[in-house]
């Protein structure tokens, strides 16, 4: 990093430069680096709570021995921040091009590493009380914060499930719109007003940022159903029919794989009762198979004769091995073995 930090330094020499990342760019030699160029650049990063810090040497003034390479050790940042008594309130920008009070600490001193000197640093430290409840989602300030819009999509539900179903009259499609431009348009536009203005005070990156941020985004689309007495308030029911598929997709994968295994995924799959002994049809291809019994029942029956061989298995391949008994009763067409008294002859 110090290298594109020194390129960008020599590429462009009029201009002064800001360099800001988390953590693993908080760095001793970073540090350096951007401290003996501070004229030109400066390192926004964050610091270690447990930093050694220390004030600069006292200049030497004769003796002998080795001069001192730092001075007394000042308080590290986490050690000022436990005593410290109140914090100063200052005004911030903040996201969206608004502003914000918060309340801040800071400090100064040298970091020090050893072999390196020191680093002069400036620390700020904020509390997380200090930036609204908006910042931390999960607390109960953000809870609480969330409880409006919620209360005003809990009344657009009651007037959903108040409406007249789908072919219960000739007129319910028109029943069903006339009722939420009258009820549910009123509710939704009260809810678009709150995500405007709490678009730009929410973190982005927080839940409650997120959840903003996608309802203003798909506006069009979550108040559409009220323009059509025929359209749903949601797809949930689309939501749990795909959620079959979507979990049982790994244990199904193995229907390619085998051609056995599509009529037994068949049969698994089918709406016969269980115990049924008609044969069900399956539910892609529509041919008739056989129940979930039979497939059970003839798991393990043999297909061919006993004795026969099998596909796969040794005696399919070469001719069968007689067995001990009939080998005593066979007649040998030559001698088993050679008698002792002739002479072995290995080429003639």
């Amino acid at each position: 990093m110090c290298r594109l930090l020194r390129l960008l330094l020599i590429r462009f020499p009029g201009r002064t430069f800001v360099f800001s990342g988390d953590s693993g760019y908080g760095t001793h030699e970073v540090a350096r680096f951007c401290s003996r160029h501070r004229g030109r650049l400066t390192l926004v990063s964050k610091l270690h709570p447990d930093a050694n810090l220390y004030d600069p040497p006292a200049p030497r003034r004769g003796g002998v021995g080795r001069p001192a390479v730092r001075g007394p050790r000042v308080p590290k940042p986490r050690q000022a921040v436990a005593a410290a008594a109140a914090f100063t309130a200052v005004e911030v920008g903040w996201y969206g091009g608004g502003t914000r009070r918060v309340g801040v600490l800071d400090g100064r001193g040298h970091w020090y590493k050893a072999g390196y000197g020191l680093v002069p640093v400036r620390w700020v430290f904020v509390p997380p009380s200090t930036l609204g409840g908006w910042v931390a989602a999960a607390a109960d300030a953000g809870e609480r914060l969330a409880d409006e819009p919620l209360a005003l999509i809990r009344r657009v539900y009651v007037v959903e499930r108040a409406l007249p179903a789908l072919g219960s009259s000739p007129d319910a499609e028109a029943v069903r719109h006339a009722r939420r431009q009258a009820d549910a348009v009123p509710v939704l536009a009260d809810l678009r007003g709150w995500l405007d203005r709490h678009h730009a005070p929410a973190l982005p990156k927080s839940p409650l940022g997120q959840a903003v941020a996608y309802a203003r985004a798909n506006w069009s689309a979550l108040a559409r159903y009220t323009d059509r007495g025929f359209l749903t308030i949601d797809n949930n029911r689309s939501e749990r029919a795909l959620r079959q598929v979507a979990v049982g997709r790994n244990n199904w994968g193995w229907r390619a794989a085998r051609p056995a295994a599509g009529p037994r995924w068949s049969c698994t799959r089918s709406s016969a009762p269980a115990g049924s002994s008609g044969p069900t049809r399956s539910p892609t291809s529509g041919t008739p198979s056989r129940p979930c019994s039979s497939w059970a029942s003839n798991r393990r029956t043999p297909t061919s004769p006993p004795g026969s061989p099998t596909r796969g298995s040794p005696a399919g391949r070469h001719p069968p091995r007689p067995s001990p008994a009939d080998a005593t009763t066979a007649e040998p067409s030559q001698p088993a073995s050679k008698p002792a008294d002739q002479p072995f002859n290995s080429g003639t």
